[in-house]
Parts: structure tokens; C-alpha cells; sequence
């Protein structure tokens, strides 16, 4: 995975720290959804809203992906 934010972060001129940083900034806005459907992928992704690193937060989405939609 850190092949990703590498590529990521030289694509965008940043660090990967960068990336890392603005992934969990977006995921923690998300989570704060009211939206029904929102609230209802995120309880999947990290029931209870538990803190999750980004690389666990992609981990699950990715999983998520394949068991559901593929």
C-alpha cells in the first residue's frame, strides 16, 4: 500500500505523509455524515466510529468492494 500514497504523493508533489494526512481528513468528514446511507456504509466500514489508520480505512473499503460488488 505504500507503493500507492508513494505514487500518489509524487503524482501531486507532496509527501506521503501528506497523502496519508488528507485521506483521514476526508474519511473523518465523512464519517460525520447525517446522510442514512452514509451513516449506514461507515457503521460497516468502522462500527461504533472507531478510529481507524487510512491504510485500515482502505483495507475495509476495499473488501467491502469485493464482497458486496464483485
Amino acid at each position: 500500500m505504500n507503493d500507492i500514497f508513494k505514487k500518489i504523493a509524487e503524482s501531486q508533489s507532496v509527501s506521503e505523509d501528506e497523502v496519508k494526512n488528507e485521506i483521514s481528513k476526508a474519511v473523518r468528514i465523512a464519517m460525520k455524515s447525517d446522510d442514512p446511507i452514509a451513516r449506514e456504509f461507515w457503521d460497516k466500514i468502522a462500527p461504533n466510529s472507531e478510529e481507524l489508520s487510512t491504510e485500515e480505512v482502505i483495507e475495509k473499503i476495499a473488501f467491502f468492494i469485493r464482497k458486496f460488488y464483485i
